[in-house]
């Protein structure tokens, strides 16, 4: 008896192991697929990312989708000026949602790296107003390939800047350090934050307000989205 269940769990921890690697090689390319659609319906910008991988071992029982080198350069005016670039964007998707095939249930964001340039030009244009506008018809081409259920989100190492040209205004994070949780699919839930920068700078109409100020903050808020 002992011999048969110890070959028995034998064989249940073999096929858990081909699962854990045949399934990411399965729905790969098709979440890829799905993302890049996502952008082209979304965004009025120019993307591009390097290599992608899918696992199950990090996040198990749910999938998680990571890209390398994920760029966002503008175009028009902000042509030359990229947004945005992150070293590296995951995000964790329910398992269920990619078998079924249907939206897919976003459950954890983690960006890491991320080197943000927000400008507002002379003109009073800002660089990151890069959203296409929503069609005004019910068509499924409005609609999403991704929902958000998210109960994670990680920042590590963030650099931002926002230059506001035309406001005569200046920010510059340096070393962002940002974790929440909270379960956004309910309609009362606390969100907790804790946030660490290493350098805080803020200069306004050509007076300096902050410099190289250092922040640690813990935020719990209690959000009520059923509240009118």
């Amino acid at each position: 008896m002992g011999k048969k269940i110890a070959i028995g769990i034998s064989v249940f921890m073999a096929l858990l192991l081909v699962l854990l690697f045949a399934l990411p090689l399965l729905f790969k390319d098709k979440i890829n697929a799905k993302l890049k659609e996502e952008i082209n319906n979304r965004v009025n910008a120019t993307i591009d990312y390097g290599d992608f991988s899918l696992s199950l071992i990090s996040s198990f029982p749910n999938f998680t989708f990571s890209l390398n080198d994920l760029s966002i350069a503008g175009i028009d005016s902000f042509k030359n000026d990229t947004l945005a670039y992150v070293k590296n964007f995951n995000f964790t998707v329910d398992l269920m949602s990619v078998i079924s095939g249907n939206q897919y249930k976003l459950v954890a964001l983690n960006v890491v790296a991320p080197n943000i340039n927000a400008i507002v030009n002379y003109d009073g244009k800002a660089n990151w107003n890069i959203m296409k506008p929503s069609a005004s018809t019910g068509s499924s081409s409005s609609s999403s390939n991704f929902s958000l259920s998210i109960k994670k989100y990680r920042i590590e190492q963030g650099e931002i800047t926002y230059n506001d040209k035309k406001g005569g205004t200046l920010v510059r994070v340096h070393k962002l350090d940002f974790e929440g949780s909270g379960d956004v699919t309910k309609d009362i839930y606390d969100f907790a934050t804790k946030t660490k920068i290493a350098a805080l700078t803020y200069q306004s109409g050509g007076v300096a307000y902050l410099s190289n100020a250092k922040v640690d903050a813990t935020i719990n808020l209690s959000i009520d989205n059923a509240a009118g």
